[in-house]
């Protein structure tokens, strides 16, 4: 049998004709080892693409770490969470306003307090800054994967078109958890071509350990990658590649990392664990609202074309290549593992009843990858030389828009007439259809939100008193029997509330 090695070379791309060698190929799985500095001259190949991915991808996404508002109890949530990790060491189960967080795994928050407790506090920078940590994670697995897959020149462009999708470039500085889920979600695929192309089965348990990784970030979509490998097996062997990707050392590892979270949040939330969490957040997320529509089909496809723009531009242009393509199989087998991955990854998100672009951040690094391809195949060499140009030009017009973006959030948000009186308030603070967890990040102590007048008139029975922010819209509705007098009005991302000082009767 030829070495791996010698293989690979009989692969490569003619650039003179512009179409495959079809000299022999080797197959996708090996049947032994090769180290992957034999394959890919580690690290000598992938660190040019490296840098130039990153050289443009770092200052690009950090440019302006810290200056965005967080305007909502979801970008806010797991920063709150993070400093009652650090105040109070509830790593396992943190808190917010004295009651454990179930709905979702605490890694997000594990990060965020890690990378803050250098800095003593969770602010709006250190928050970002654990973004941007998952973001170049992202980055780097992509570009491995584009090395592996097919070559240096793919590696390169696709780490180039990732970092400048909307999706990576937007969420690379907010808080939420979907960029976190992403980074493990690309290099447990990273793990799984390990195992198909270099033939290495100790990658199959990293690759478990892994998706338990992403797991904590965000809870059952980390399992994601399994059915990936699945049903790319499937399409390879049949049930013999599905058993390929099954291990029982890393079925254990798995069961064993995520068993814990189960455990601690189904006994410390009994009945409303199951209620809101297991039934709600879980199996009712996928449970259509309303009927099915025409947004059940055209939301999820408008979210994930957005979270790939601009690139989704070209995308009908690079399908109907892809189509008329004829290639040799080594090539067309990886390309089918980028175009399951795509696939599984969009369907999985697009049959839930909530979309949101977030959402599908994981189809960044194969559809980028996907295109890299295209342009590096069907694009004549003159115009590849303008790569490094096109993509800067893209990334700047990025960084334009989020200027004027940043700018125009920051004007519709003023916070700063409620901060000193909440501040020396010695009575406690209750939100009325306001943003309560946006609030106790700003105002740093807790803020219990409610959605009914009737919630707060019984906890200000017997004459107790509290200050209340009320969306304006509510105060019309205000019951007699409480006492209200208006302290200041604000604005959160242009919403008019209004700061009261509340007294019951």
């Amino acid at each position: 049998m030829t070495s791996y090695a010698s293989s690979y070379i009989v692969l490569a791309y003619d650039r003179r004709r512009h179409e495959p060698d079809l000299s022999p190929a080797i197959p996708l799985v090996t049947t032994r080892s090769a180290p992957v500095a034999a394959a890919t001259g580690w690290p000598s190949v992938l660190l040019p693409s490296l840098v130039t991915v990153l050289g443009l991808g770092v200052p690009m996404l950090a440019f302006d770490l810290g200056q965005r508002v967080l305007a909502t109890n979801d970008e806010t949530r797991f920063p709150i969470l993070a400093r009652d990790i650090l105040a109070n060491g509830h790593w396992l189960l943190p808190e917010i306003g004295g009651v454990p967080h179930l709905n979702k795994p605490p890694g997000c928050a594990w990060l965020i307090a890690i990378v803050s407790w250098p800095f003593g506090a969770v602010t709006q920078w250190s928050a970002g800054l654990s973004a941007l940590v998952a973001a170049i994670v992202l980055l780097v697995a992509t570009v491995w994967i584009g090395q592996r897959l097919f070559g240096r020149d793919v590696a390169t462009v696709g780490g180039l078109i990732a970092v400048t999708t909307y999706g990576v470039f937007l969420h690379a500085r907010i808080p939420v958890p979907d960029v976190r889920l992403a980074a493990p979600m690309t290099l447990a695929m990273a793990a799984y071509l390990a195992v198909t192309i270099d033939g290495a089965r100790r990658g199959i348990v990293l690759f478990y350990a892994l998706v338990a990784l992403a797991f904590w970030f965000k809870g059952p979509p980390g399992f994601v990658p399994i059915a990936i490998v699945l049903v790319d097996g499937l399409f390879d062997t049949g049930w013999a590649g599905c058993r390929r990707v099954l291990s029982i050392p890393g079925l254990a590892i798995l069961v064993a990392a995520v068993a814990p979270w189960w455990l601690l949040a189904g006994s410390s939330g009994g009945a409303e664990f199951v209620d809101d969490v297991l039934i709600t957040d879980l199996l009712m997320w996928y449970a259509p609202s309303g009927g099915w529509t025409w947004r059940h089909l055209t939301d999820p496809i408008g979210q994930a074309l957005t979270a790939l723009l601009p690139w989704a531009l070209v995308l009908p242009v690079a399908f109907v290549w892809f189509v008329r393509r004829r290639g040799d199989r080594v090539e067309s087998r990886r390309i089918r593992l980028l175009v399951v991955w795509v696939a599984v990854s969009f369907v999985l998100v697009a049959i839930s009843s909530q979309q949101r672009l977030r959402y599908y951040l994981p189809l960044c690094a194969p559809a980028s990858l996907l295109l890299a391809f295209w342009w590096t195949r069907a694009i004549a060499s003159r115009w590849r030389l303008a790569t490094p140009l096109v993509c800067s030009a893209v990334a700047v017009g990025l960084v334009v828009w989020n200027l004027s973006a940043t700018s125009r959030s920051a004007a519709a948000t003023d916070m700063v007439p409620v901060v000193e009186p909440l501040h020396v308030a010695r009575v406690p603070i209750y939100a009325l259809d306001a943003p309560e967890i946006v609030l106790s990040f700003y105002l740093e102590r807790p803020v219990t939100g409610f959605q009914r007048w009737d919630d707060v008139a019984r906890q200000l029975e017997h004459g107790r008193e509290a200050f209340l922010v009320v969306a304006d819209r509510q105060v019309a509705s205000a019951p007699a029997s409480l006492e209200l007098r208006r302290v200041t009005p604000f604005r959160i991302q242009r919403r008019p509330y209004t700061l009261v000082a509340a007294r019951g009767g």
